[in-house]
């Protein structure tokens, strides 16, 4: 499955005559949740009076956010060691343009908050009685990081237990016709490690389960095949041809309050190609506002090899009112001499296809502005592996319209 490749379908029309229904709900939605920066209990998420964040999310933000920014990864879903009870992740949403569940190539999904889901531990979180045991020896039901008798997922399917400090990603095609749980699905003969599943190392596991707060994880790199086109510069620093270097990096982002007339963002570069062009000495940057005019850049330019979400507090920016905005202010990411322009119509449809610009903007959180891909290959031709960005809100938009998660 890819990424959608035809043109914005959201037209002015249909703008129009579903504004005022989008508008409402997110209205509602702003009424409901603390819109003007007071969460339902009236506590200020910032801590403070000014435009920054206090560098901490509160009780009303939680979730984990995962990106496919790996150059040749299928679409993918995943599990976490230290949840065997947990299907596969995510478990309802739909890809963009498709009818099947998972993570698309160069997407984001919001799949819930994790740490809170007492039900899905492997005992239920209540005292173990050895009979909810995975590996048969954890007194948890988590088979332990060190535990010599146990593989960790590098082997045949089968006779590998799940770890708790792995990661597991699963090709979406090899679970599309299965309703097996995290644990059982490890352990299962017929799916084969490094083909139908990768077990990445992943020890920052436990704070998802454990803290509040908002988490991104991003799959990175490449895995094994022979193609002159995964290099270093496309794979990331530690690829060798013919190898897989997989991996997964959790960025703990940060929610203050939002404004009316205001879009509070941050940017996160997760491109291998992107990183490789600023090793290398090429400016980059990635701005906001009238493509057709003057754009502000969003402030950390050049800072963008480690995983660092730029600026460290969310940046303030003056929001248009005017409904034909959607088509004419966007996003503009700047690597060397390539420059890909998004407008906040299509970057929506890239992000979030499921609601509208009018409502997707309003919402009551930050974003993040992800920028994924490669320069060097055109987004009108493949949006998912050419340079493109996401503008990913920090709160669920689904905790916003039913109150549930993922």
């Amino acid at each position: 499955m890819r990424l959608n490749s035809r043109p914005s379908v959201l037209r002015l029309g249909a703008l129009f005559v579903l504004a005022g229904a989008a508008a409402a709900c997110a209205a509602s939605a702003a009424d409901s949740l603390g819109y003007d920066g007071t969460s339902p209990s009236g506590e200020n998420p910032k801590g403070d009076a000014g435009g920054s964040s206090s560098g901490s999310v509160t009780s009303d933000v939680d979730g984990v956010i995962v990106v496919h920014a790996s150059r040749n990864l299928p679409a993918f879903r995943v599990c976490f060691g230290n949840r065997p009870n947990l299907a596969p992740l995510p478990d309802s949403k739909l890809m963009p343009q498709s009818n099947v569940v998972g993570v698309e190539v160069g997407a984001a999904v919001h799949v819930g908050a994790l740490h809170d889901r007492f039900d899905d531990v492997v005992d239920g979180g209540k005292p173990d009685t050895g009979t909810n045991k995975v590996d048969g020896g954890s007194d948890s039901g988590v088979v332990p990081a060190n535990d010599a008798g146990v593989k960790d997922g590098g082997g045949s399917g089968g006779d590998a237990g799940i770890v708790a400090t792995k990661l597991y990603v699963f090709r979406e095609d090899a679970l599309r016709f299965r309703s097996q749980l995290c644990g059982d699905l490890v352990k299962d003969a017929s799916l084969q490690a490094n083909k139908d599943y990768w077990a990445l190392d992943f020890a920052q596991t436990g704070s998802l389960f454990t803290q509040q707060g908002v988490y991104l994880v991003s799959v990175e790199g490449c895995t094994a095949a022979s193609d002159p086109l995964l290099t270093a510069a496309t794979c990331g620093k530690s690829y060798v041809a013919g190898q897989a270097n997989l991996s997964a990096s959790v960025i703990q982002l940060t929610a203050p309050r939002n404004e009316g007339g205001a879009f509070f963002a941050q940017s996160l570069v997760l491109s291998s190609p992107v990183r490789d062009a600023v090793s290398k000495g090429q400016t980059a940057g990635v701005y906001f506002g009238e493509i057709a005019g003057n754009l502000e850049r969003f402030d950390g330019e050049n800072k963008l090899l480690d995983h660092e979400v730029q600026p460290p507090s969310p940046q303030r920016f003056a929001f248009p009112d005017a409904l034909t905005s959607y088509e004419t202010y966007g996003f503009r990411a700047k690597i060397g001499t390539t420059t890909v322009d998004q407008t906040l119509a299509r970057t929506q449809e890239l992000t979030n296809p499921a609601i509208l610009p009018s409502a997707f903007y309003r919402l009551p959180s930050n974003f993040v502005v992800l920028v994924l891909g490669d320069p060097a290959v055109s987004p009108k031709t493949d949006p998912g592996l050419g340079l493109h960005l996401l503008a990913i809100p920090v709160r669920d938009p689904d905790t916003f319209t039913d109150g549930g998660t993922d």
